[in-house]
């Protein structure tokens, strides 16, 4: 669904993530508006409403900046990957974000190409406090979201680490990846 005011859905970790050390997140954007937004816009906010601990969030800046952003265990930043990128209203585009804590390498890929440069970062993240994964808003329900997002995949191991040409897949494929057991979920409605 498209909209551009404060709504998202709202799905609980529990069975839903496992990610820690490695892992990955894909999804699918497609921006109502041409080169930065007028608010900052959150993509995905996999945490909870009260820290920032094991947080992971994608959220489009109105400076321009696509950020992506691992937090470790004590809600501390391990890796960000922050860059200038300029969408084109009603164009669909597949955003990764991959992260590996124990070596350092977490990357950022918008439509198979990588977005800045490989974050070296590392940390230890757990599941401890996560509750809810956020799409289409951030983990306070305060952020406006003028798109629309579609395909979210989650995985516990990283799937790149270098460019790669994007696949029509995950446009009709539910993936499962290792424990993870999508598309289980409760839908609470509009946050």
């Amino acid at each position: 669904a498209t909209s551009n005011d404060i709504r998202g859905i709202k799905i609980p970790v529990a069975s839903n993530f496992s990610a820690t050390q490695t892992g990955a997140v894909r999804l699918i954007y497609k921006p109502n508006y041409t080169g930065s937004p007028s608010a900052n816009i959150m993509l995905l906010d996999i945490a909870n409403a009260t820290n920032t601990n094991n947080r992971i969030r994608i959220l489009h800046l109105s400076t321009g900046n696509l950020v992506l952003t691992v937090y470790d265990n004590a809600g501390a930043t391990i890796s960000e990957v922050s860059s200038a990128w300029s969408p084109t209203s009603g164009v669909e585009y597949d955003i990764e974000l991959d992260w590996d804590v124990t070596t350092g390498a977490t990357r950022a890929f918008v439509d198979g190409t990588q977005l800045g440069t490989t974050q070296v970062g590392t940390g230890t993240r757990d599941l401890v406090g996560l509750t809810n994964i956020w799409i289409g808003a951030n983990r306070l329900a305060s952020t406006v979201n003028n798109s629309s997002i579609g395909n979210v995949v989650l995985f516990s191991a990283v799937q790149h680490t270098s460019n790669f040409t994007p696949d029509a897949e995950i446009n009709d494929t539910i993936y499962i990846a290792d424990t993870i057991t999508l598309p289980v979920f409760t839908y609470t409605g509009e946050i």
